[in-house]
């Protein structure tokens, strides 16, 4: 697997992805992102994917709500499409950047088609990352309730989320209906769990 960081930079995909901000604040991404990192390094031991992937991963988590600049409806197709015909884009190899907008744009219900075009290898990988934005999306369901992510734990059937949230029960909603591609591929059960604080 080619680096992507090798054609578009950390700073280039932060610099897209606000280019495109409908809401005109990163905060969500620059979350989902951070939220997707802890996720691939807690599970390494089970994906075993190098950082290569985690760097596809974290310019997916930035640029996957990019298609809203278009249309909040369908959004995810809009991400695609922005990707694929962006000039900014450009500069990254064919597959690579196919890649990029099948992970971007696979972040609610459906996997994008095009990834059919790959051997089943590839397709693994790639939805093992789809998995993990999935899961990140969903701790900040509504881009509005607060949510903290204090830590995860990891066991042989389970990968817990600890969080804070002003609505835990919404955010515990949500999480169940994005998780269940994640609980597929990684053969354990995410789940999400309120942070208890003791005074």
């Amino acid at each position: 697997m080619l680096d992507i960081y090798n054609y578009l930079s950390f700073q280039s995909a932060i610099y897209v992805a606000e280019k495109y901000n409908a809401d005109k604040t990163m905060d969500h991404e620059i979350k989902i992102a951070s939220f997707a990192m802890a996720v691939f390094d807690k599970t390494k031991h089970i994906h075993n994917l190098t950082d290569s992937y985690k760097n596809l991963l974290c310019c997916s988590s930035l640029l996957h709500d990019i298609g809203c600049f278009i249309s909040k409806n369908k959004h995810h197709k809009h991400t695609r499409y922005i990707i694929l015909t962006d000039s900014e884009f450009d500069v990254i190899p064919d597959d690579l950047r196919h890649y990029l907008s099948i992970i971007s744009s696979s972040h609610r219900k459906s996997i994008d088609k095009s990834i059919k075009l790959y051997n089943e290898n590839i397709q693994d990988k790639l939805k093992i990352l789809i998995s993990i934005l999935r899961i990140s999306d969903a701790l900040d369901h509504k881009h509005k309730f607060n949510n903290v992510l204090n830590s995860i734990s990891v066991t042989d059937q389970n990968l817990i989320f600890y969080i804070k949230s002003n609505d835990f029960q919404r955010t515990l909603v949500r999480f169940n209906i994005k998780n269940q591609l994640f609980n597929k591929i990684f053969k354990i059960q995410a789940r999400l769990e309120p942070q208890v604080t003791y005074h």
